[in-house]
């Protein structure tokens, strides 16, 4: 169906609004959401995908960065479901079940593989978001160094 037949209004980001979208991100003080929302403008990364990236899916190297080929690959999302569709889903599909924060929802977040296989695919990022994603993986392992250094001094 055409969009005329669905009466479908549709909203065009002309590039100059799209510039001012710039200033406002690099005012964000918050580093994570800071990068989120590089990576969900400048990647076209939906929130559940954003939240389905770890490390061994980002080529942020020195070498990447240089030669303009910095990455991020999407192969898994968190996305929320209920609790009967877990059961429904392929054991294939899920590859985490999140704890439930309480007895009684109807639903669980679930990190799982993407719905279609054109879903997975790798997304080439700019360099000043591999950049963020290098200052983010620097304090993530700074903060993983004082938090293990804590956990050993205390059982001391």
């Amino acid at each position: 169906m055409n969009d005329e037949k669905l009466n479908i209004e549709k909203t065009i980001l002309h590039h100059k609004e799209g510039v001012d979208l710039i200033p406002a991100i690099d005012a964000c003080e918050n580093k994570w959401l800071k990068v989120a929302f590089h990576l969900a403008f400048a990647a076209t990364v939906r929130i559940g995908e954003l939240l389905g990236l770890t490390w061994d899916c980002v080529d942020i190297s020195e070498e990447a960065i240089s030669e303009n080929r910095a990455y991020v690959f999407i192969n898994q999302q968190v996305e929320r479901v209920s609790k009967e569709a877990v059961q429904e889903l392929d054991s294939k599909e899920v590859i985490l079940i999140f704890p439930s924060q309480r007895k009684n929802n109807k639903t669980v977040r679930v990190l799982k593989t993407p719905k279609t296989d054109t879903s997975e695919r790798k997304v080439y990022i700019p360099g000043f978001v591999a950049q963020c994603l290098i200052d983010i993986k620097k304090g993530f392992r700074m903060w993983f160094f004082i938090v293990c250094a804590i956990q050993v001094s205390h059982t001391n």
